[in-house]
């Protein structure tokens, strides 16, 4: 009878601990520490930080890489402020990032936000009119559909190829290039806005900056304001 007890007793005191003698215990906590790395290894990608993208109320966390104390904010009458081959409608801020790629050549990453009034205009009609321009350059850019944030409804337009990017060499001395690049543009419609996040970098630095994983890191942390819950439509 004491012997019985006394396993009883031990049984008790293990499912009180939360262990057990199948390994749960162990599952459960690796599992843990994983999902403690991908967060950390997630905020290492982001800026502390999130930043409005005005004059709309929406706001993400943009990617550390560009968004930290190296960035360059250019003003609306810098030729760099746009993409060279598209106006982004209602553009307010463009971020600019020299970034070196495995070679130690150094080129301009950018982040682009923009908030157009929608001031009784169809989102359909603004999306096909910055689809246009950009074509003229990426024939084949069109809009697809995203998510962002948490469910928010959004368009997605990508270009790839040759695109101009701002240089620098070892004396700092300014240039103009060509390099194949990559551009990403994100739409959202909220009831009062058209929505624009742009990035776009070439693809040695976004390659070694590991641009793409931060650019979804990035889209998942947008948050919309009370007023501009919305969602894109046709």
């Amino acid at each position: 009878m004491r012997t019985d007890r006394i396993l009883m007793l031990g049984a008790t005191a293990l499912l009180l601990c939360g262990c057990d003698l199948g390994g749960t215990y162990e599952k459960r906590a690796t599992e843990a520490l994983s999902t403690v790395g991908e967060k950390a290894a997630r905020e290492a990608l982001l800026a502390p930080s999130a930043t409005t993208v005005a004059p709309s109320t929406l706001a993400l966390r943009l990617p550390a890489s560009i968004d930290n104390e190296g960035k360059t904010a250019l003003k609306p009458a810098d030729p760099s402020f746009n993409p060279p081959f598209v106006a982004i409608p209602g553009l307010a801020a463009s971020l600019e990032r020299l970034l070196d790629d495995e070679g130690g050549k150094f080129a301009a990453a950018y982040v682009y936000l923009g908030a157009a009034a929608k001031e009784g205009k169809k989102a359909v009609d603004v999306q096909a009119d910055v689809q246009k321009e950009v074509a003229t350059a990426f024939p084949a850019a069109n809009w697809q559909d995203v998510q962002i944030g948490q469910a928010l409804a959004a368009k997605h337009l990508s270009a790839s190829g040759p695109q101009d990017f701002q240089t620098s060499d070892a004396q700092g001395t300014r240039s103009v290039a060509k390099l194949e690049g990559q551009f990403d543009l994100y739409f959202h419609e909220s009831p009062t806005h058209f929505v624009f996040i742009g990035f776009r970098a070439p693809k040695g630095q976004a390659t070694k900056y590991t641009l793409s994983e931060a650019i979804k890191a990035s889209l998942s942390t947008i948050e919309a304001g009370s007023s501009e819950a919305g969602s894109s439509r046709e």
